[in-house]
């Protein structure tokens, strides 16, 4: 509230309810000594542990809201990794600090204490299966029948999950650019899929996403798809990070995976759980993949959930479907001739 202070008092000690972020409660003076009969803190688990503790302790009671199988909290890494040192001094184990405190909470309360949400309403069932089969153990049920997130894509017809894939073509490997990694040939084939999805909406219109777990990536998509006819689509394309998607939605989803290589085998922090389980649940119709089959299912890489997704894909080729991209341009040079 932009004014004199006590107008500001004024509404804010008469207010049934009062809202901001855990940091921002600090920076007002006003509300800094307020206690709150309650207090329902919002993707809890991305929270750090000073940021949870500013919200808790001006509460009678607490209600925690978030999904610790989901994105972490944001910490300074290069910051933990010069502190090396004092951590192993104080015998504290530095991988801890990216555990949230909700993750530990929940872990520890009584069952009576925590409550699981646990049916979907966003996806398609073929998505929200794999969601369920890959991070919650199964846990998960889907609220919705298929015909609730039919898609008029008809290249990708009664499909919710499609995997382009790049094995087979020559000119698949990534390129790095200092920290982070692009890829041309993945850059292309998303122009050309949205494309396709454009020339498919008609009378449907629907909200369209583009993540990518490099930022190198992102720019290079951002300026290949400037030239796009966005008429088609219910909004502008939104081209992001997966942390930028958290919380969000899209009818459509294309992720570009990024690596590919003849050289090295790692993939470093593409295989996380919980960015791939942000990333593939952001779709609520259709989820487009686009990547190098072939080098993320490789089993040597410890943790790698890509492998359990290819299989998964496979497995359920009634919603799913992988489709090696140099079919795709045999079928457009046939078209041309």
């Amino acid at each position: 509230i932009i004014g004199r202070p006590d107008i500001q008092q004024h509404f804010i000690k008469n207010a049934s309810i009062v809202s901001g972020t855990c940091t921002g409660f600090v920076s007002n003076y006003i509300i800094n000594d307020m206690v709150f009969d309650y207090v329902i803190i919002d993707e809890a688990a991305k929270a750090t542990f000073p940021e949870l503790l500013i919200s808790v302790i001006r509460a009678k009671r607490i209600v925690m809201v978030g999904d610790h199988k989901q994105l972490p909290p944001v910490l300074d890494e290069d910051l933990i990794r010069k502190s090396k040192n004092e951590f192993e001094e104080s015998n504290i184990d530095s991988s801890t600090l990216f555990h949230s405190i909700f993750m530990k909470m929940f872990n520890h309360l009584p069952v009576e204490n925590r409550q699981v949400l646990s049916t979907q309403y966003r996806m398609h069932p073929g998505i929200g299966t794999m969601i369920s089969n890959l991070f919650y153990d199964n846990q998960i049920s889907n609220g919705l029948d298929t015909s609730e997130r039919d898609h008029c894509i008809q290249n990708y017809k009664n499909l919710a999950i499609v995997w382009i894939d790049t094995s087979n073509h020559p000119k698949r490997f990534d390129e790095q650019v200092a920290t982070s990694y692009k890829n041309l040939l993945e850059s292309s084939i998303v122009k050309e899929q949205l494309k396709i999805i454009s020339d498919n909406l008609k009378d449907s219109k629907y909200d369209v996403g583009v993540i990518t777990p490099y930022s190198a990536q992102k720019n290079l998509i951002r300026k290949e798809i400037e030239s796009i006819n966005c008429i088609n689509f219910n909004s502008q394309i939104v081209v992001n990070s997966v942390d930028a998607f958290q919380g969000g939605q899209k009818d459509i989803i294309l992720y570009s995976t990024v690596r590919s290589s003849d050289k090295y085998k790692s993939i470093r922090f593409l295989k996380s759980e919980e960015r791939l389980n942000v990333a593939f649940s952001r779709a609520k119709r259709l989820l487009i993949i686009i990547g190098d089959a072939q080098y993320l299912s490789n089993t040597d890489t410890h943790d790698n959930r890509f492998t359990d997704i290819i299989k998964y894909i496979k497995v359920n080729s009634e919603y799913c479907k992988i489709i090696d991209f140099m079919t795709i341009m045999g079928k457009q040079r046939k078209e041309v001739q």
